[in-house]
């Protein structure tokens, strides 16, 4: 035979036979690929207030850059994010008590009193003397009214020169607490309207009073600021001659220097203003309030 047919033969035989041996041989898998490392277990959110927000900034400044950051990425922050609650405000450190005058010793309730007649002085009487004893136990008796068993002392007994503004006044110990809280409200809340008192008056030893009641200038518990700024234009000559008595007014306030806020400020705290009273007294405040509640235990 021919030497090349012979190497022919023999390279398609050596093929047939390797081609032979692949088939018969098992099948192989490819090699396993290492298990995936586990992922992290997901973490509750903590919530909003419990973020420490970025150092000097409010913790609801923290809560308005989550917000751009959900809304940048496409996500409904309103929805799943936990609402950021703002700090609350520091609670007031005052220990006044806000009260009202009480009633029955408001001068009009027995005096201009319009539910009771005219002639009905009885009852006008009674209601005077109800005050009178009110005022005698707090305060203590004031010769010619009230009885001298409702109280071993004088209201003079009890009288304490203090300051408002500055200016020294002698008055009343018990409502001296009163009168820091009317001072406290003033210059916290009557800076848009200042006012400088330069004249105070608080006790006297003498009733002013021709109608037969008390004034409660008597008990230490009524301070007139500046009269002459402030005028009385209900009230007997000189004062209600007063050119501001002259001045036309649509309210009281009107006719006085004093400033509305001050008002306001004493009326807060236990205070009645007789430029209320048909006396028009701009001048006059009294604590009409219970002096056991003035400023808290």
């Amino acid at each position: 035979m021919h030497p090349r047919l012979v190497d022919s033969l023999a390279r398609t035989l050596a093929t047939l036979l390797l081609f032979a041996a692949s088939a018969c041989a098992p099948d192989r898998q490819p090699p396993p690929r290492p298990p995936a490392a586990p992922l992290p277990s997901a973490q509750p959110s903590a919530p909003m207030d419990d973020v420490a927000p970025p150092q000097g900034r409010p913790a609801n400044d923290a809560a308005s850059e989550a917000e751009v950051g959900d809304a940048a990425a496409g996500t409904d922050a309103t929805a799943e994010a936990p609402t950021a609650t703002t700090p609350s405000a520091p609670q007031a450190t005052s220990a006044c008590n806000a009260q009202v005058p009480q009633e029955f010793l408001i001068r009009g309730n027995w005096f201009f009193n319009p539910k009771l007649a005219k002639n009905d002085q009885k009852k006008r009487a009674d209601l005077h003397g109800e005050a009178v004893r009110y005022r005698t136990e707090h305060y203590g008796y004031f010769r010619g009214f009230g009885r001298p068993e409702w109280n071993a002392h004088s209201p003079s007994f009890y009288a304490v020169d203090t300051k408002f503004f500055g200016v020294t006044v002698k008055m009343h110990k018990s409502v001296v607490p009163a009168l820091s809280c009317v001072e406290e409200e003033i210059r916290s809340q009557c800076s848009a309207t200042p006012y400088t008192p330069k004249a105070l008056g608080g006790i006297r030893f003498k009733n002013t009073y021709h109608t037969g009641e008390i004034t409660n200038h008597a008990y230490g518990i009524a301070i007139d600021i500046d009269p002459v700024l402030n005028p009385c234009c209900g009230c007997v000559p000189p004062w209600n001659n007063a050119p501001q008595c002259r001045r036309p007014s649509k309210t009281p306030y009107d006719r006085m220097s004093l400033p509305e806020c001050w008002v306001h400020a004493f009326t807060k705290y236990g205070f009645y203003w007789l430029g209320y009273d048909p006396m028009k007294d701009t001048m006059h405040f009294e604590f009409l309030g219970d002096p056991a509640k003035v400023v808290r235990p």
